[in-house]
């Protein structure tokens, strides 16, 4: 029997669990480089996870936070938040009076919060994280490749003008947005969305969503957060501050989040078609505005003055709907929003979604890829 190195006998000693925080971290950080690095095969990850293990998580997710008609997540988050503060004051209460005593609180304090951090990675891949590496969409769904993309933006754009001046210009009754039912639960024009989707993208099937608007939004809306999906509680949010004409279409994004869609630009692009296949003109119009604002970005970095044309064919309602936008965002811009780009863009990077927020712009790879195939 070898005698104790002095760092075991002092950890021995301490009663510091090293070796727990040291094997969390390890396990996390392996999980995360092999689905980083594309070691998970996209196809196995599909077949077993995606389409098999995932919809069965999702379905008891769904089941437990159900009932509650506020967000759980956000319930959860207040208590999480209070526990750790009053579980740090009583630590360093206790060691207030010896220096030694303090130094190891706030070490013990510090390894248990890695460890806590491994284990909610590790929860979050297994709940909903693994399904970044699953088989693009343009794969499974069978989309071709477009060979001329700049040829496909200027006919994108035309056909979002007249989509736009065909539903932007109707009357618009009382609750034309509204993405919730009398009952709270999803309107039944979303459901109808979803069961037409769900028979082109078997994926989007399944139990009614939880849906839910952000108690905190104006802080959200601080951080550029227009939705969120928050995976431990199987639960969409939105951002219910923003102008209505928005809702549909970041409800719709959330939802594909939810059905196990990681990657941003297929979430953007299920929203959209989630839009059209609702049948409803509303909805259809708030899709088709989120996809014009997109789809104007890219043509003003190759050709400004026919992007600024195609602006210049919208009806003014229209028109209306992008300044109330824009002013909603900028009345709430702060330098947190500065912040949460940078992490959000190093989360999805981490991911494997190399272009990071930058991917969110990449719908419109799809949208060619789906008019192409539908002609």
């Amino acid at each position: 029997m070898q005698p104790e190195t002095e760092p075991e006998c002092e950890a021995r000693k301490s009663g510091l669990p090293w070796w727990r925080t040291i094997g969390f971290v390890t396990l996390a950080g392996a999980c995360g480089l092999c689905l980083r690095n594309g070691i998970f095969q996209p196809e196995w990850v599909e077949h077993y996870y995606s389409q098999g293990l995932y919809p069965r998580l999702r379905g008891l997710l769904s089941w437990v936070s159900g009932p509650f008609s506020f967000s759980l997540a956000e319930a959860l988050t207040v208590v999480a938040v209070v526990l750790f503060l009053t579980w740090g004051s009583l630590g360093l209460h206790k060691a207030r009076r010896d220096a030694t005593g303090l130094a190891r609180a706030i070490l013990a304090g510090g390894l248990r919060t890695v460890r806590v951090a491994s284990g909610a990675f590790l929860a979050f891949l297994l709940l909903w994280g693994v399904n970044h590496g699953r088989l693009p969409l343009a794969v499974s769904a069978e989309l071709p490749p477009v060979e001329d993309p700049v040829e496909a933006l200027q006919s994108l754009c035309q056909q979002l003008v007249s989509d736009l001046n065909r539903d932007g210009t109707q009357d618009r009754p009382s609750g034309a947005f509204e993405v919730f039912g009398p009952d709270g639960a999803v309107h039944a024009r979303l459901s109808l969305g979803l069961a037409k989707l769900a028979k082109q993208v078997p994926s989007m099937g399944g139990e009614k969503p939880n849906l839910r608007t952000l108690t905190a939004w104006p802080l959200f809306a601080r951080l550029g957060i227009s939705g969120i999906f928050i995976p431990f509680t199987g639960e969409a949010h939105l951002n219910g501050g923003q102008p209505p004409c928005s809702l549909p279409f970041v409800a719709f994004h959330e939802i594909a989040h939810q059905r196990g869609f990681a990657r941003e630009d297929e979430a953007n692009f299920l929203g959209w078609l989630l839009c059209e296949f609702s049948g409803d003109p509303h909805y259809r119009y708030s899709g088709n505005l989120a996809v014009f604002s997109i789809a104007i970005r890219s043509l003003r970095r190759s050709d400004p003055e026919q992007a600024s044309r195609w602006v210049g064919e919208l009806p003014e309602p229209v028109l209306k709907d992008l300044r109330a936008i824009q002013d909603f965002w900028n009345s709430y811009e702060s330098p947190a929003r500065k912040i949460s780009m940078r992490v959000n863009d190093a989360y999805l990077k981490s991911q494997g979604q190399v272009h990071g927020v930058r991917s969110y712009g990449r719908m419109l790879e799809l949208m060619f890829s789906y008019r192409a195939k539908a002609q």
